[in-house]
């Protein structure tokens, strides 16, 4: 959870990324963003160090929860233009993202 009036920036994904795989050694989970409000901005660096190392960490899926209109263009607009290379999907509810989140976990645990 990002919280309310923050910028998001390289370093912070940098940091984000590093604790993360610390807390899941080596496991997948699935992955939300969630805003606490709609303030929080994700800087240009930041969107670039979340894309240049997004498989730094093992990961299920990734579900980003959006409170307005705009997040969710900007958000569609990035999943549009950098597929990502697993699960990865748009919500309005956090209930509805984490709903799918188990399921994608689910569907990993069968195959498995």
């Amino acid at each position: 959870m990002f919280k309310k009036k923050t910028e998001v920036n390289g370093t912070h994904f940098k940091q984000l990324f590093e604790v993360y795989n610390e807390l899941i050694e080596g496991k997948k989970f699935p992955y939300l963003y969630y805003a606490e409000d709609s303030s929080v901005i994700i800087s240009e660096d930041g969107r670039n160090y979340a894309k240049k190392y997004e498989f730094s960490f093992p990961k299920v899926c990734n579900a980003v929860i959006v409170s307005n209109l705009a997040h969710k263009l900007i958000a569609n607009f990035y999943f549009k233009f950098n597929r990502p290379a697993y699960p990865f999907k748009v919500f309005n509810k956090f209930e509805e993202a984490e709903r799918w989140c188990l399921d994608e976990s689910a569907k990993i645990e069968k195959a498995a």
